[in-house]
């Protein structure tokens, strides 16, 4: 018989402590506050500063892809500006559907571009979410004391939100002069439907790939060529892919020069989640067209660049979410293509399509 040493058992200092250090890499311009914790009957959060239940803080609960966590950015920073002198915290907790959206250049990628100096944390194991009664993002919250002062989500989670806030602020100070509510110049764009690309996404549905689709390799992801030549008449649910590709569980991927996506749209916005795979300098390029012509000025989303030889490109140049199409008609649909030509030197992945409209 081997003797051992008992473990001994963790203080809640202890404990702190160690959560403090497993999620000091998933939280960006502050330590981590909070922890969620599963337990017996449910989902606690456990805070990790002593002083986070004294303060007020607005939590935003956002899916980073999709284009209800671009409006909440959006919202959110014009709120930081007004009511962060007035003792509120912000805190925008991201809520990863993919892998790479758990790392921290992707995530300090996102902060740049979108200019957020407030803070930011990664749900890595979504047990905050669950905590906070967050089914699925999008959610903000308002947390006063260590209790909920409201809670909004859904289609209409931020009609109400700084009404509240603003209700919130003068129980305090009655007062109080605030501005009116907040009505972004920028085209806020509503969520209509999410396309994914791999074969068991977390949210969101399946893409229907031609049958007979993908097969699995003893790799663990599975591979297809699909040898159409061009484009059949498409239906409004069907996706026309050819070329070589590879598949896992969240994104599609080639480095095949003649691959080729093509599906129906009658959405108002389309954009996409993008990843590089290329090991040299090259930056993938990946060709838009809309009924096989060019994206002219109008339509084209924020991300592409019309080439010397009038083509629609989009560069990937990092894990993110591109805006490809905007503006398009409502009352008719087109056939959007997406092509690759420089994928056999610089190889790309999609993980997904995101479609909106603008909101009224």
């Amino acid at each position: 018989m081997i003797w051992k040493p008992k473990e001994k058992e963790l203080t809640r200092e202890d404990t702190i402590a160690l959560a403090i250090k497993e999620l000091e890499p998933f939280w960006f311009g502050i330590p981590p506050q909070i922890a969620g914790i599963k337990t017996s009957e449910g989902y606690a959060v456990l805070p990790l500063d002593p002083q986070f239940s004294k303060l007020s803080w607005l939590i935003f609960f956002i899916d980073p892809t999709d284009n209800s966590g671009q409006s909440a950015a959006l919202f959110a920073k014009e709120w930081y500006r007004r009511y962060h002198l007035h003792g509120v915290e912000f805190l925008f907790s991201l809520v990863p559907t993919y892998k790479d959206w758990r790392t921290r250049n992707t995530v300090n990628d996102y902060r740049e571009a979108l200019q957020l100096q407030f803070p930011v944390s990664i749900d890595i194991d979504l047990n905050v979410t669950k905590a906070f009664g967050a089914k699925a993002p999008p959610m903000v919250l308002l947390l006063h004391n260590g209790h909920q002062y409201f809670t909004y989500s859904g289609d209409d989670w931020l009609k109400n939100a700084e009404l509240n806030i603003q209700d919130f602020l003068r129980i305090k100070d009655p007062g109080l002069a605030l501005s009116p509510v907040f009505t972004p110049a920028k085209t806020v764009i509503l969520d209509t439907k999410r396309l994914e690309f791999g074969y068991s996404p977390i949210l969101g549905t399946e893409a229907p790939f031609e049958k007979p689709g993908f097969v699995a390799t003893a790799n663990g992801y599975r591979t297809g060529r699909f040898h159409s030549a061009s484009p059949k008449k498409l239906g409004p649910e069907e996706i026309f892919i050819s070329g070589e590709w590879m598949q896992d569980a969240e994104k599609i991927a080639t480095n095949d020069p003649n691959a080729l996506i093509s599906f129906m749209n009658s959405a108002m916005t389309i954009s996409i989640i993008a990843q590089t795979l290329s090991k040299t300098p090259e930056i993938p390029l990946i060709v838009i067209e809309v009924d096989g012509d060019p994206a002219y000025e109008s339509i084209a989303g924020d991300s592409l660049i019309l080439d010397d030889s009038g083509q629609s490109i989009l560069r990937v140049r990092q894990t993110q979410v591109y805006h490809i199409l905007k503006n398009l008609p409502a009352d008719k649909s087109q056939q959007v293509s997406l092509r690759f030509p420089n994928a056999n030197h610089a190889p790309v992945a999609l993980y997904g399509c995101r479609f909106g409209e603008i909101a009224k």
